[in-house]
């Protein structure tokens, strides 16, 4: 099992909090953090390893980015643990 962290987004793009999942590869992280989505944009990791983005599209440009050219742009990086990488082989 891995562990995964689908991080819910504000409105600038930030991250506000996160929620932790353990799941035995992306597909299923990815599942969970499907049901866990509550009508806000949820980004997923696993550890420094972006999976991907749920949730609204927004009308805001800046949210078209990735998380990592986001944090490049605006010189600043989220504090995440490392995990070991959870894609399924």
């Amino acid at each position: 099992m891995a562990t995964y962290r689908a991080f819910v987004l504000r409105e600038d793009g930030g991250y506000a909090r996160y929620i932790e999942i353990s799941a035995a590869c992306d597909e299923q992280a990815c599942q969970i953090a499907t049901l866990l989505n509550l009508g806000a944009k949820l980004d997923l990791w696993c550890g420094g390893r972006f999976v991907r983005q749920f949730g609204q599209q927004s009308r805001n440009s800046e949210f078209s980015e990735t998380p990592a050219q986001r944090r490049d742009r605006e010189g600043t990086g989220e504090n995440r643990d490392n995990f070991e990488d959870g894609s399924c082989a």
